[in-house]
């Protein structure tokens, strides 16, 4: 008993004795490492124009600014572009009809910034001039669901001492009664930003155009066809009434005066319901708004800075009949040259 004790003995003195060289071997020995993954490359930048990523229009009344870029699905990160002919930093968000840029161009003198955001009731520009002397911001306070006006501010800070002062403080009913109204002042703040986006004026969306310039005139077999689509938007199947009220959608414009004149009591309410928002959902103006708009001298020479070629050559038209005389007006020119030709109508010189 006494030798089988001596030996348990010698057995443990060798186990404790081994012990911490087995820990220690398992703590010193790093565990075997993970194969690096190679990086994602960057994303390739997006390159546009000026005016593809900001564009400002004349809206239901408002500024607006449009753009190409396409739309964030999260909008918590800014997208870095190349703009054409800039250099600099430039960061655009757009999401949910949000936008906002920020141009920098770092330089010895403070260098040159760039800031502009739009969001459903204001739009904000703010500009550092390119001698780092001034920054001029410009502030739209729009109209609102149920209500109505444009507000206008526009300071300006001195960079050398920090010190504001209100350049003008300017308001109206609508954004082109502001432009009539003010002209001088949307000439000297505004229009150094269009120019930065190739722009030489306040264009209107072309669909809008469109309605205005054009009366469309729908002969018995456009009628019938519309009418027919109109039948289908009571029909009992949904697929059935979607498509009927997509198909009216493409044919708008030519298609708003024949549902404009449907009388409403001889459809059912799903009728009803569906031909508003065909009319809505394609922006289509009501009678009293294209006739106000026919009359309008501000718009129409609005219509002459439209791209399409055709547009303006109707606008040169209605502006005639409306003036009652001939528009002398090149078409064909040159952007600045269009919209010095335009200015000088506007504004005629004494």
């Amino acid at each position: 008993m006494f030798r089988v004790r001596q030996i348990l003995r010698e057995v443990c003195c060798v186990l404790l004795a081994v012990a911490p060289a087995v820990v220690w071997g398992k703590a010193a020995t790093a565990p075997a490492s993970k194969p690096v993954k190679p990086a994602k490359p960057a994303p390739e930048k997006l390159k546009l124009k000026p005016q593809d990523v900001c564009q400002f229009r004349i809206m239901g009344g408002n500024l607006v600014i449009e753009t190409r870029v396409p739309e964030q699905v999260t909008g918590a990160v800014r997208r870095i572009i190349e703009v054409e002919g800039w250099t600099g930093t430039v960061e655009v968000r757009n999401r949910g009809g949000n936008f906002s840029l920020n141009h920098n161009v770092p330089r010895a003198n403070g260098g040159l910034f760039l800031s502009i955001t739009q969001n459903k009731s204001a739009v904000s520009i703010s500009r550092q001039d390119n001698d780092g002397q001034k920054a001029v911001a410009l502030n739209f306070n729009q109209s609102m669901p149920g209500a109505e006006g444009v507000q206008l501010t526009v300071t300006e800070t001195n960079l050398r001492n920090g010190r504001s002062a209100v350049k003008a403080n300017l308001s109206a009913k609508s954004m082109g009664e502001l432009r009539q109204k003010h002209a001088k002042e949307l000439r000297e703040h505004l229009m150094p930003i269009l120019r930065d986006f190739g722009a030489y004026g306040l264009d209107v969306d072309p669909a809008i155009a469109r309605q205005v310039l054009i009366e469309y005139n729908a002969d018995a077999d456009f009628q019938a066809k519309v009418m027919k689509l109109v039948a289908q938007l009571d029909a009992d199947a949904f697929p059935d009434r979607e498509a009927a009220s997509e198909q009216l959608k493409k044919l708008c414009p030519e298609a708003a005066p024949v549902l404009r004149g449907i009388d409403r009591a001889t459809l059912t309410e799903q009728q009803r319901l569906s031909v508003a928002d065909v009319l809505t959902a394609t922006r289509q103006l009501s009678p009293a708004e294209l006739s106000k708009l026919r009359r309008d001298r501000d718009f129409l020479l609005d219509c002459l800075y439209c791209e399409d070629e055709a547009l303006r050559l109707l606008a040169v038209q209605r502006l005639g009949e409306l003036l009652g005389r001939p528009v002398t007006f090149d078409t064909k020119a040159p952007p600045d040259q269009r919209a010095a030709a335009i200015e000088s109508i506007r504004v005629p010189k004494k």
